[in-house]
């Protein structure tokens, strides 16, 4: 019976051990060079192009399953766009008859204007991680949905849903330290102009392709 015991003593320490050494939490600091563009429900104008900004992320861990964590976190992202207008079907001012009179056949200015914007986000996830792969060296894909929040909104959609996916390569690294580098893809479900601008459809939906490098730290 004292053998039973100590048996059963043994093993109750070992999985302890177990559970105290297995990583539960950990918190990682992301950086990520963004890519952005849109899409336009209107093809009134044209988005082409795809424009460097940054974003910069605290995001926490949480282990649910041996291979699934639960992440939620804060940030920061500066999205930079690039819009093309035709000016083709402009009316300039050479174009006037003289007599205040637009007048098609006179010659005008052709070419597109392109215009440059600046957008700012405080960003807060939530998703799902999950390590595909055991091992020193980890695949790992994340799922999330969150909101991004302007820090300006000059009547436009402050609050702003959004979902993503990325894919990469994590590695661990003594002292409970980890890398990992994953291209990311996200999408705003919520334009970022009002629906309907004098009775035009204005909706213009951002796109943002990146690749996040983190380091986190276990415990």
């Amino acid at each position: 019976m004292k053998k039973i015991f100590t048996l059963l003593f043994a093993a109750c320490c070992g999985i302890l051990t177990a559970q105290q050494t297995q990583p539960e939490h950990s918190v990682a600091l992301v950086v990520s060079p963004d890519f952005s563009f849109t899409r336009e429900a209107s093809p009134n104008n044209l988005h082409d192009g795809f424009r460097l900004g940054y974003r910069a992320r605290l995001d926490y861990f949480n282990q649910l399953a041996p291979r699934i964590f639960l992440k939620t976190g804060f940030g920061y992202a500066e999205m930079n766009f690039l819009e093309t207008l035709n000016s083709s079907d402009a009316q300039w001012p050479s174009q006037n008859n003289g007599n205040g009179q637009f007048d098609p056949t006179l010659p005008g200015e052709s070419g597109k204007l392109e215009l440059k914007y600046t957008y700012r986000f405080l960003q807060v996830p939530f998703g799902v991680r999950f390590h595909l792969t055991t091992g020193k060296i980890k695949w790992l894909a994340d799922v999330e949905g969150g909101v991004m929040l302007r820090t300006e909104r000059k009547n436009q959609n402050g609050i702003q849903p959004y979902i993503g996916v990325s894919t990469g390569l994590g590695t661990a690294l003594p002292g409970g330290f980890a890398l990992a580098f994953q291209p990311a893809y996200r999408y705003h479900v919520r334009s970022n102009y009002p629906e309907q601008v004098a009775g035009l459809d204005n909706r213009v939906f951002f796109h943002s392709l990146g690749l996040e490098m983190s380091v986190s730290k276990s415990f």
